[in-house]
Parts: structure tokens; sequence; C-alpha cells
């Protein structure tokens, strides 16, 4: 809390600020312990399945098992590898030293010490990474005892990574905005080119991870995809796309009445520029954005839906959990009751849009969700063949042509792949 004081906005009311900050502590919490809960919950029936001889995840912090002989050996290494990560963090710098790099005196979270009880970041950071550490490893774990076909994922990864490498790549003609004048130019470039590839294989490695949870929650997915070649499942894909599209704009026209008549002055602009304008193609950004959702949109659909089926199987539970996350949500930004209520009420009414476009529209058709993920495109194409200089508006006539190429292309490689079959 000594620490919010520095972002109060003086045109909120101080009880506002606080009463928001609050919500956003626990909101924030809640989050945390969610994830703790599901990563926790996934794990024990693996643990118990492969480790039975040992003390279970819940039992190891109650009062019998911090006696045991398994939680002393476990702390007393834990202590041992501090001085041993000091000790390589204090050689390593030595020996970078000797080979003339520079390393600024800064200490991490250094804003910590300012807080009410300052190790208590120190024992979150401990905990988010033990939990995830240990999650990381029974997936692999449950990958290599289940076996999932990597190969067809691996393309789809591949494909993604290539669009980011591309997306970078396009974007080294403004690359000397990032340039710190206190590194030299061979080590800047150096960082720059390093950046390029290990995020591209980074960006690769989430998707080829995300693909394979959503295969291990829905293996028949490359069955789905190919029947969506079939007419009446790529026409409905397109026509629901469609539609939901058409919906969108109109839902966006609606609020933006309701918010002319509720707010005297409405700063969201109905038209900007496209951003950057000032790279090699400012088209292929669009491009890869579309395909990066296309990939991930039915993913996270897949995710919710599963969850919400069956996980949480009880609609009043989704709903409650849904307004909490709406009130705390609302509530964070708003500066007077009224603004809060209008939040709140947009936001409801938004995710309701969303929960029928689901339900009435797009359903179970998997190139739907794909498809709706790739039409980011198409705003893009509206917005450059809006500018008047030329050069832009051919720029949308190519990404309009490589949008419609790339999805005959899909549909075309999906029958080919069912009629290698």
């Amino acid at each position: 809390m000594p620490l919010t004081a520095f972002s109060y906005d003086t045109t909120d009311t101080y009880g506002s600020f606080l009463t928001g900050q609050l919500l956003n502590s626990l909101f924030a919490a809640a989050g945390q312990g969610i994830v703790i809960f599901f990563l926790t919950a996934a794990a024990e029936p693996l643990y118990r399945r492969y480790y039975a001889n040992q003390i279970e995840i819940g039992g190891q912090f109650t009062p019998a098992g911090l006696r045991t002989k398994r939680f002393l050996l476990g702390t007393i290494l834990g202590l041992a590898m501090t001085p041993a990560f000091l000790a390589y963090q204090v050689l390593f710098y030595i020996t970078a030293e000797q080979f003339g790099a520079w390393s600024p005196a800064d200490i991490p979270y250094r804003e910590m010490v300012n807080t009410y009880i300052p190790w208590i970041m120190v024992l979150f950071i401990v905990l988010m990474t033990a939990v995830v550490l240990h999650g990381l490893w029974l997936l692999v774990r449950r990958v290599r005892n289940e076996g999932i076909a990597w190969a067809p994922l691996i393309k789809i990864a591949a494909v993604g990574a290539a669009f980011w490498l591309l997306h970078l790549i396009n974007g080294l003609s403004v690359v000397e905005r990032a340039y710190d004048t206190r590194l030299t130019l061979s080590i800047f470039t150096i960082t720059q080119v390093l950046s390029v590839v290990l995020g591209s294989l980074g960006i690769g490695l989430v998707i080829l991870a995300a693909l394979g949870l959503a295969t291990s929650l829905y293996p028949d997915w490359p069955t789905r995809l190919r029947a969506a070649r079939r007419v009446p499942e790529f026409r409905d894909a397109v026509v629901g796309v469609a539609l939901v599209l058409v919906a969108g704009a109109a839902w966006q026209h609606l609020r933006g009445y309701i918010e002319s008549r509720f707010i005297a002055s409405d700063p969201s602009l109905g038209f900007g520029l496209p951003s950057k304008l000032d790279q090699y193609l400012p088209f292929l950004n669009s491009l890869s954005d579309g395909v990066t959702g296309a990939i991930f949109v039915p993913i996270l659909a897949g995710l919710v839906l599963y969850y919400s089926r069956v996980v949480i199987k009880r609609r009043l539970y989704v709903i409650v959990v849904g307004l909490g996350a709406g009130l705390i949500m609302s509530g964070s930004n708003a500066i007077h009751f009224d603004e809060f209520l209008f939040e709140l009420l947009t936001l409801v009414t938004t995710v309701g849009f969303i929960v029928a476009a689901i339900v009435l529209v797009l359903r179970n058709n998997l190139l739907a969700y794909g498809l709706l993920g790739f039409a980011s495109v198409l705003s893009e194409v509206k917005s450059l063949g809006a500018l008047s200089a030329p050069a832009y508006q051919v720029q949308a006539g190519i990404l309009l042509l490589l949008t419609l190429g790339l999805v005959f292309g899909l549909w075309w490689y999906l029958g080919t792949g069912r009629d290698a079959r």
C-alpha cells in the first residue's frame, strides 16, 4: 500500500482510489489462488500414481508432514542451493567482466524494501516458481506416458514461429529506436539478433505447449478440423464468422451511441491510423497477428468450454464467479458510482454477446473459431485501404489477396490430408 500512493490520480477521490486498490489486490490474490489450485489438483493424481510411496502433496504441510524426514531433507537441500546460486552469480559476473561485459549495480525488486512486509514478495516468488516447475514436470511425465502425436502439432507451431520471425524481421527498419546508448553497437546488434531468434523459438514452444494441452483435452480435434472441409461445415463456419463480425460491429456502434448519451466527452476516436506504418511491409504484421489469432482463439475457446462443462459443471457457480470478476474489473477504474454501474452493465452485455455467439452461431465448429481469430486481418485491410497514399492502398489489396489465399490453402490442405488417409 505505501507504494500505491505514487499512482494516485488526483482527479479521483481518495476513497475510490483505496477501494480500487483493495479490489485489485483481492482479484490478484484470487487469481493466483485459482492458478495454484488447478495446478495442484491436476498434479495430485499423477503424483500419487507414480510416487505412491511418497507423502501426498496436501499432507506435506500438515504438522505430521513437517516432521517427516522428506521435509527435513528438502528444506536442507533448498537452503544449500541458496549459497550455491550466489556463488554461481559471483563467478559469472567475475568471468564476464574479464571479457568486457558491463553489469550495472541494480537490486532486483528494489521497491520491495518500501513495502510493509518486504519478505512476502520473496515467498510469493518462491511459491509460484515451485508450483510452475512442478506442474511442468508432471506435464512432461504425462506426455511421455500417454503419448501425444507431436508431428502435426510441431508443423503448426513451426508455421506460427515462422510468421512471428517475419514479424520481427519486418520491424528491423525501426530497430534503432530501441538502441541504448550505454551499449556498444556490436553488443546491441547481438542482443537484437538473439531476441529475434529466441523470440521466434519461444513463440513456437508456447504454441506447441498450448496445442499439446488442447490435444489432451480434445484428442479428436484433427478429425473435426478435416470434417470442416465439407461444404456444409465450411459454409456454416464462413457464414457464422460473418454474422459474428456484423453483430460485433453493430454492437460497437450501439455501445458508442449509448456512451455518447451518458458521457459528455468520449475520448475514444472512431478512426485511428494503423500502427507500425513505418516498417518495411506494414501489412505483414497484420498477417502475422491474424495467423497467431487463428491458432490461439480455438485453443482458448476450447479451454473455456472444457472448464465450464467438465470442471465447473453448475452454471450458477460460473455466473457467480463471472459477476464477482465483473464487479472487481468494473470498480477498479470507475470514479463515480454511475460510471461503475455503466462499466458493469457494459461488461455483462459484452460477455453475454460472446456467450450468445458461441452457443447460437459458432457452436462446436472448430474451423469457425480459427477463422474468427484470423478475421482481425480484415480490419487492417479496411484501415490501410482508407489511407490516401496509393502505396498503402496497394498493400491493403495484397493483404486481402493473401488472406483469401491462406483461407483457400487451408481448405485445400484439409482435403489433401483427408484424401491421403
